[in-house]
């Protein structure tokens, strides 16, 4: 539909533009070169209605055009913060201007009647209580919002001098209603909602960012602190299907909206809570990535995730769409390598699941192909592969063919008593190895020269570049048994036997769902049990114990020491 936005108290005519409307939004659309000029969200509006005729014929008109005498005015209300962006006027300039209004309105009121609806279903259950994104502080407002219905309602809601919506604690005005979801449809809110069950739940479904927490707790057990409740409410650790990155809290939605977004016009994109390695900064943190329509946020999560977001998020990083140049899928796809400003600015995401990784990226890539053409920039996607000069290639073993190496790469957790560091195990058909890589260093390094001496069979690997070290191996042959727990479905028990020394080793890892650990299991067992020509014992415990060896533990290392002397001697037990 043609028509002219009406700016300011005055009505000033603007540069005619196009409405166009979809199932979940309104754009402004530039008349030559379509390109976006404004999107608003329909589950915002509040009402659609078209202006009564002003009593003066003077209207500011645009340099050039004639006025339209008894043209019709649309008039929009949302219910966004931001107070340009709370009433829309536009005068309708279509051939049969009345019709089309007529028409338009059909579908707006209904929208606007939907999200009134959902509205009141998410005030009713906490009576109107509003809570301060500044202080924390809740409260009632005193007096009630100008309705919809009142004599007044179509007045704009720019010529109100005072909102009842004010904290009496600070005077802030960075309210938020204490709702589940405000700014998520009902549907959108079923499909992101957690399940109370406890953390060690055998469900099928991981969560791909919980892992996130694993440096500061090894307890199995969940948490029971009022803020572990609060971080569940908040609904930042989805399943990792797409939808679940567009779906966010409403307070979370008003914080970005408030306080990160720098465009009035920007609009959030999608979400997720992930460990982040900035280039040149040690070790990963766990962030909030944020993508909006004009820029991809990392904020980094400072603090427990409980009370409002200003409280535990802090903005770190801010990068314009148009400046990215390099999108990486890490190897197995367990992380995603970003590049801007050509290449001199990098970081990497460590959602160290496939499904996770895999759903961000698309949802990134679906926001960059909707940039207008004026903002798009060659961005290369790539995937990381294993060629010659790739940092792990001096660990893998190659054959005479030219099929490429065998091998197996999980990024997982050791366990070490009540902390956790993160470690990649990588595993090949002879060797087991636990490697500490730095994920923001350079992707490939070229390896050196091997020595002329052939190393011992526990030396550490030569062509190594700096981004990874050798933090321990183990032949597979010293593999003797899996330790597995019923209430921790994510951790194992990798438990070697030296045969020289007669002592005993173990890995205690920890994995991001039960479905990597089911991978690693089938990858390992068959060449393991090809090499022995038994079956490969694996011990399921009730709870994990990091601090005792228990007596189906040692038996375990019994049978596979009796079995390994009978196959020396040509005879294996029935």
């Amino acid at each position: 539909m043609l028509v002219c936005p009406l700016e300011g108290p005055e009505g000033v005519r603007g540069r005619e533009c196009f409405l166009r409307v979809t199932s979940g939004h309104l754009f402004e659309v530039e008349l030559q070169a379509a390109r976006t000029l404004a999107r608003l969200e329909l589950q915002s509006l509040e009402a659609a209605e078209v202006e009564p005729e002003p009593r003066t014929g003077r209207e500011a008109v645009l340099e050039g055009s004639d006025p339209l005498p008894r043209a019709p005015v649309l008039v929009l209300r949302f219910s966004y913060i931001c107070p340009d962006r709370q009433l829309r006027r536009y005068v309708v300039l279509e051939p049969d201007a009345h019709a089309a209004i007529q028409e338009l309105l059909a579908v707006l009121t209904q929208a606007a009647t939907t999200a009134q609806c959902q509205l009141g279903e998410a005030r009713d259950p906490l009576r109107g209580r509003l809570q301060c994104l500044r202080c924390g502080h809740e409260f009632k407002p005193e007096e009630p919002r100008l309705g919809l219905d009142s004599e007044e309602g179509w007045r704009p809601l720019f010529q109100e001098t005072e909102s009842p919506a004010v904290c009496p604690n600070c005077g802030s005005d960075h309210v938020v209603l204490l709702a589940l979801s405000l700014g998520t449809t009902n549907r959108e809110h079923r499909e992101g909602e957690q399940s109370p069950a406890p953390l060690q739940s055998t469900s099928t479904v991981c969560d791909p960012s919980d892992h996130s927490d694993h440096s500061d707790r090894a307890d199995p057990a969940p948490s029971q602190a009022p803020g572990s409740r609060d971080h569940h409410s908040w609904s930042l650790s989805p399943p990792p299907e797409r939808h679940g990155l567009r779906s966010v809290d409403h307070r979370l939605r008003l914080f970005l909206d408030v306080e990160v977004f720098t465009d009035a016009q920007e609009e959030f994109q999608c979400c997720t809570k992930v460990p982040v390695v900035l280039a040149g900064h040690p070790g990963e943190f766990v962030c909030l990535v944020v993508v909006s329509d004009h820029r991809l946020y990392v904020l980094k999560v400072t603090g427990e995730i409980s009370g409002p977001p200003a409280s535990w998020l802090q903005p770190t990083l801010a990068v314009p769409l148009h400046d990215l140049s390099g999108l990486e899928l890490g190897l197995a796809g367990q992380s995603l390598r970003l590049e801007w400003a050509a290449g001199t600015g990098s970081c990497v995401l460590l959602p160290r699941d496939a499904r996770h990784c895999r759903a961000f990226l698309d949802e990134l890539t679906d926001v960059l192909q909707a940039l207008p053409p004026a903002w798009k920039s060659s961005v290369s996607a790539t995937e990381e592969e294993v060629t010659p000069e790739h940092r792990l290639w001096p660990l893998l073993e190659r054959g005479s063919s030219s099929e490429p190496p065998l091998f197996f790469y999980l990024r997982v957790f050791l366990v070490e008593g009540p902390a956790t560091c993160p470690v990649s195990l990588l595993m090949t058909l002879s060797t087991l190895y636990l490697l500490e890589e730095d994920v923001a260093g350079s992707q490939a390094e070229p390896p050196l020269p091997a020595p002329s001496d052939e190393a011992s069979e526990k030396s550490l690997p030569w062509g190594l570049g700096p981004s990874v070290h050798v933090r321990e191996q183990w032949p597979l042959s010293s593999l003797s048994s899996v330790l597995l727990y019923r209430t921790a479905p994510g951790d194992l028990r990798l438990v070697f036997y030296d045969e020289v020394s007669r002592l005993e080793s173990f890995w205690a890892l920890r994995v991001v769902c039960p479905e990597q650990l089911t991978a690693l299991l089938a990858w390992i067992r068959e060449p393991w049990e090809e090499l022995f020509s038994i079956g490969l014992r694996t011990v399921t415990q009730e709870a994990l114990d990091l601090d005792r060896r228990s007596d189906q533990f040692r038996d375990a290392h019994v049978t596979w020491s009796g079995c390994r002397n009978t196959q020396e001697r040509g005879t294996f037990p029935p």
